[in-house]
């Protein structure tokens, strides 16, 4: 569920990185993203699993279900795939050290960490996790690739790396499909990871922070997705009426018949907040 793009920006980093720290691939999945890091470990010379694997491996939304079952083989929910990604990484398993399980159970074991590449942060709580566990472990010159920041699902994810924006760089704003890279300037004080946590942040500084990010946004698409994102995050938060205004906001600014997919999403994301507002 990763690019062609994504994966040659993960081979060319870790292919680059001019240390023997660890690389993490927080959301694994089948293996593409894994793959792609312990290539690039191996042009880069490393000898040693230097790649740290982390996914539950089971079949657990229907999606997945699907989506495994019409490009692999038949399975069923709650049914492991960890036997796919062990096959799909076969040729470079002695870079990679797979740790599969609940990823909230999941504890860093020490040492730095080069580059941090996440596609797990689909909850506020499994977002939390990565920035408590994880984020420590990164120094100057670490990268940090969020997967699913041009998505508008995990407004949490976007919010966290805004607040500690003032000690990263952006290296690429978006790599098709969704990512967004940054290389870490200098360490995150421990206090301001520690409001990435669950209820820690009010909304109005929520949406003061994603509209930062809106205000930042390169292109058109960027500003259409992150609109969106901002959307949804007024539709979780019950604001129905600043919802509402965003609506027609998004609509007469943007063309939202278009087919990429930040137009799929608003429209999703408006039909659920009609749905939400029509409950209440």
């Amino acid at each position: 569920m990763i690019g062609p793009e994504e994966r040659r920006m993960l081979y060319f980093v870790a292919a680059n990185r001019g240390n023997n720290d660890a690389i993490v691939d927080a959301g694994s999945y089948l293996g593409a993203s894994t793959l792609s890091l312990a290539a690039g470990a191996a042009a880069r010379g490393h000898r040693r699993k230097v790649v740290v694997a982390y996914d539950f491996f089971k079949a657990m939304d229907q999606y997945v279900v699907d989506a495994i079952s019409k490009d692999f083989r038949p399975i069923e929910k709650g049914e492991s795939y960890l036997d796919i990604f062990l096959s799909q990484t076969q040729s470079h398993s002695k870079y990679i050290d797979v740790r599969p399980g609940d990823f909230l159970q999941q504890k860093w074991d020490g040492g730095d960490i080069s580059i941090l590449f996440v596609d797990i942060a689909k909850t506020p709580a499994l977002n939390a996790h990565v920035f408590a566990e994880f984020f420590p472990a990164l120094r100057p010159g670490s990268f940090i690739i969020q997967q699913d920041y041009h998505h508008a699902w995990h407004p949490y994810m976007q919010i966290c790396m805004e607040l500690v924006d003032d000690y990263l760089e952006l290296v690429d704003s978006r790599v098709h499909f969704q990512s967004r890279a940054w290389q870490l300037k200098t360490k995150i004080p421990p206090k301001l990871l520690a409001r990435c946590q669950p209820g820690t942040l009010t909304e109005d500084e929520g949406c003061s922070l994603l509209d930062n990010v809106i205000a930042k946004s390169q292109t058109s698409e960027e500003a259409g997705m992150l609109m969106t994102t901002k959307l949804w995050y007024l539709v979780l938060a019950r604001q129905h009426r600043a919802a509402a205004s965003l609506v027609e906001n998004i609509e007469k600014s943007f063309d939202t018949s278009s087919p990429d997919i930040w137009a799929r999403q608003f429209s999703k994301v408006k039909e659920l907040a009609i749905a939400r507002n029509g409950e209440q």
